[in-house]
């Protein structure tokens, strides 16, 4: 790719965040001439953008868009909801072909159907296009009383269908009718039928299109059609009834048949089967590519939950209907906006900063080339003064150029919080309930990684104060709370580490109904949920697999939303806490680093290995008498400061040799793990780093490791991730 090409999807970018924005704030505030003028400039100098890379189809699009939001600032067009939804599903349109020319070099050939699509859009009043012959509607007919027969689940699952009769030169003009049909969403099930005899293959006109092209899909016409606008007379639709019952993939029916051995008997080989069952459920959720489902299973298993919490979890997402799966992949899914950050733009300063530390980094480079030809003459009288100095020197520049380069990577959290207004205004379109989103601190930076790491657990987070925590306007007037809520995104700095707090006003968590819950699915027994505080019950709602919802949703349901959070938060190196005060609202506050890039370790050695532990999760270092250590089971633990803490053989849990235990004293390195102490039994005990980690790629992303710095032996320092570990 070209750089002309880069800059352009640079600033492409750019100008599609800062009209998003404007079209947000201008349907907020209808009489904010600066905003709908900030979103009519974004159109304007994308559509020239596109004019300069000749992409015509894409300045067509803008332009019809640009001229109603033209009309708007004339006056003589109404801001409305629908105005604005057009706008968006233009810059929608527009990223698609953005990820098309990031992955080719080029402008997409076949961008006229999407530009068609978004054209027609704006055309007020456009007449309902001709309907195809006759014989295509009754072929349409038969051809779905025959895919009710053979198919029945995909029938089940549709909600349109279509029957396209391509136009016999179609090829020749260079339309692909079946591109057409690919992009369709939620395409479910395609059928091509000759409309000739067949002909010998030498015969064949490749230019010809004799072929009538079927197609379902669960989602409505009324959202497809657009993408059939300019072929009008060529097609027939069928608005459908949808899913009647919830059609059960293949790897769902899997799902069902493991729940089937969790209720089968409880007798002799039981463990063995229920085993058997948790890691072939465990493996479905992998190879669907919901990782996070399946580490709630292995959390679960791992706490010996009871058979119904298990069975709760398995089916939470089994039998869900097609198209709501569906509808909630693609709205946890981050859209091209929401990928990782391609390109950083840097203020000049900091660069300036890099070159003056390269600078003075030459200078002490000669020097330290002087000290070496001193040693070579022998002239070593004032050598280790002089060394000494200079490894001062070295030890100043480095710990400078560690924090400006870590500066040139940090981002400001705009780049993730402003994904989240458009986001919101769906969920308030969908679930019926009006909700406006406040910003604040979005100029707070952090590293890029805990920038782009943070969408997930906000997008949960989001979602579930958006679906359990805003109320209904019915509600929210009986409780004489104005209808539309309230959800606050903020962030500040806390010193070295960033805070970023979701704040909603809605009705707070219901820790009765979270007791009850967390009672039927076995998370613990009824008497210890019932000692809980309210806190330690509100807290309940990051368990694994809970959820207080009885039917699953678009929006939540299988109980991954806010255990995915605290997940999420965890392998970043930070913490969650949720407080929530009833009929007032809740508040779900995330304390994370600064960077994960730069840390502090502490060095040990296990199993002959040199290996670093977080020193932000270290408590102390501790000798325990053997004699003061007790199994329990197969465990061991240790009592500590009036409390019993599990103790893990650092070396038995990286499998490497284990060291002789005939000393009589244990050598313990005692950390916090997701908020609960524990003891690592080490070999010996090493110096305090500060590294800059790498992290693992390739075969070794697996391993439990925060990344990988070099020592001054030159030997590799693993630095663990303690989350990992099978405690």
């Amino acid at each position: 790719m070209n750089e002309f090409i880069e800059q352009f999807l640079i600033e492409a970018r750019e100008l599609v965040e800062q009209g998003t924005a404007d079209l947000l704030a201008a349907e907020e505030r209808p009489k904010d001439a600066a905003a709908i003028d900030g979103a009519f400039r974004a159109f304007h100098t994308l559509k020239g953008s596109a004019g300069i890379i000749d992409f015509a189809a894409m300045a067509r699009a803008l332009h019809v868009a640009e001229d109603s939001l033209s009309e708007a600032r004339g006056g003589s067009l109404p801001i409305t909801n629908e105005l604005i939804s057009h706008c968006l599903s233009c810059l929608d349109q527009v990223v698609q072909w953005l990820e098309v020319i990031e992955q080719t070099g080029e402008p997409p050939a076949d961008a006229d159907s999407g530009a068609d699509a978004v054209v027609a859009l704006f055309e007020p009043g456009a007449p309902t296009p001709a309907k195809a012959s006759p014989e295509v509607a009754a072929n349409l007919d038969a051809w779905l009383d025959a895919l009710s027969v053979a198919k029945p689940d995909v029938r089940a699952a549709a909600r349109s269908a279509l029957c396209h009769q391509p136009d016999e030169g179609s090829f020749f003009r260079g339309d692909d009718p079946l591109v057409r049909i690919r992009d369709l969403s939620g395409l479910l099930a395609v059928d091509l039928v000759p409309t000739g005899p067949a002909v010998p293959p030498a015969e064949i006109d490749p230019f010809a299109c004799h072929l009538l092209i079927f197609a379902i899909s669960s989602e409505q016409v009324s959202s497809l059609a657009p993408a059939f606008a300019d072929v009008a007379g060529q097609f027939e639709w069928r608005e459908l009834a949808g899913p009647v019952v919830a059609t059960l993939s293949p790897a769902a029916q899997l799902i069902e048949a493991q729940i089937a051995l969790l209720q089968g008997p409880q007798g002799e080989g039981f463990d063995g089967r229920k085993a058997a069952a948790l890691n072939t459920a465990i493996n479905v959720r992998r190879a669907e590519g919901r990782d996070a489902d399946a580490r709630h299973i292995e959390h679960l298993a791992a706490s010996d939950a009871g058979v119904e919490a298990l069975v709760d979890t398995l089916r939470s997402g089994a039998a869900a209907p097609a198209d709501n799966a569906a509808e909630e992949a693609r709205a946890s899914e981050p859209s091209a906006q929401d990928l990782a950050a391609r390109s950083l733009r840097v203020n000049v300063e900091r660069i300036d900063a890099l070159v003056r530390l390269t600078g003075e980094l030459t200078v002490l480079k000669h020097a330290i080339g002087h000290a070496a030809a001193m040693a070579d003459r022998g002239d070593t009288e004032s050598l280790g003064t002089m060394l000494k100095a200079q490894y001062g020197s070295l030890d100043r520049l480095v710990s400078e150029l560690q924090h400006a380069v870590l500066n040139i990577r940090v981002l400001p959290l705009r780049h993730v919080f402003q994904r989240f207004p458009r986001l919101v205004r769906d969920m308030s379109d969908k679930l019926g309930k009006p909700m406006r989103l406040v910003i604040e601190g979005e100029e707070t930076e952090a590293d890029k990684t805990i920038v782009e790491a943070l969408f997930e657990p906000l997008l949960h987070v989001l979602r579930n104060a958006a679906d359990h925590g805003i109320e209904v306007p019915g509600a929210r007037a009986e409780a004489g709370k104005p209808p539309t809520g309230v959800v606050i995104l903020r962030a500040r700095r806390d010193g070295d580490h960033l805070a970023v707090e979701v704040e909603d006003d809605g009705r707070g968590i219901d820790t009765a109904r979270v007791r009850s819950v967390a009672t039927e699915r076995g998370v613990a027994s009824a008497a210890a949920i019932a000692a809980m505080s309210e806190e330690a019950a509100a807290d309940l709602i990051f368990a694994p697999g809970f959820s207080t919802r009885s039917e699953v949703t678009g929006y939540s349901g299988r109980g991954v939303g806010m255990d995915a959070v605290r997940v999420a938060v965890q392998r970043l190196g930070g913490r969650v806490s949720l407080h929530s005060r009833p009929e007032h609202g809740s508040l779900v506050r995330m304390t994370l680093p600064f960077t994960i890039m730069k840390t502090d370790v502490m060095t040990v050695e296990a199993g002959g290995q040199v290996l670093g532990i977080p020193l932000d999760t270290v408590i102390e270092t501790a000798r325990i008498p053997r004699a003061a250590i007790s199994n329990i089971g197969a465990a061991q633990a240790f009592t500590w400061r009036n409390r019993t803490v599990p103790l893990l053989d650092l070396s038995s849990a990286i499998d490497a040799s284990t060291a002789s235990t005939s000393s009589a004293d244990a050598l313990v390195v005692i950390v916090t793990i997701a908020g609960e102490y524990c003891g690592l039994e080490v070999e010996r005990l090493g110096e305090r780093m500060d590294v800059m980690l790498r992290p693992m790629e390739g075969l070794l992303a697996g391993l439990p490791c925060a990344g990988t710095t070099l020592l001054g032996d030159g030997r590799v320092l693993l630095v663990l991730d303690l989350h990992e570990l099978q405690l």
